[in-house]
């Protein structure tokens, strides 16, 4: 299953994920890391890098609503 989620290619597809496919407007489901790895935790629990996350992830939701309001 996981290659139909996340193709090899990198490519953007779409899923019915639960928390995704009841909205009546866009969602995404953003993953920024996973807890259960100790370098991936690690680098989330960092204050500098959710400031990071935070913003890239504040820009994309604004660059979509500048490209896709009429």
């Amino acid at each position: 299953m996981p290659d139909k989620i996340v193709p090899k290619d990198g490519g953007v597809r779409y899923y019915p994920f639960r928390v995704t496919r009841i909205e009546e407007c866009p969602a995404v489901l953003v993953k920024c890391g996973y807890l259960s790895n100790t370098t991936e935790c690690n680098a989330v629990c960092q204050p500098a890098n959710q400031e990071k996350l935070a913003g890239a992830i504040a820009s994309d939701i604004l660059r979509y609503i500048e490209n896709n309001t009429a």
